[in-house]
């Protein structure tokens, strides 16, 4: 069963591609939603920390969903930047 917590990071996610491919002809742009994504994710961590959430699930679906963001990032800006 998957919890709220990664539910929230999916979404989170999710809406990270959406916006990535509206800025598709802006490269600046997908670079600082990347890093707001980014901080995004280390400011739910806090956010559910204080709301008593285990530490490990945080940093078990945290890595992951920061994994998964620098992997799209990558991928779709590498052959633009080469």
């Amino acid at each position: 069963m998957t919890s709220y917590f990664a539910k929230t990071l999916e979404r989170h996610f999710q809406n990270y591609c959406f916006t990535h491919n509206m800025y598709a002809q802006h490269p600046d742009l997908q670079a600082s939603l990347f890093v707001s994504a980014k901080n995004e994710i280390d400011k739910l961590i806090m956010q559910f920390q204080r709301a008593g959430y285990p530490m490990a699930e945080l940093n078990s679906y945290s890595r992951l969903y920061k994994s998964k963001i620098n992997r799209f990032y990558f991928t779709q800006v590498s052959p633009v930047v080469c």
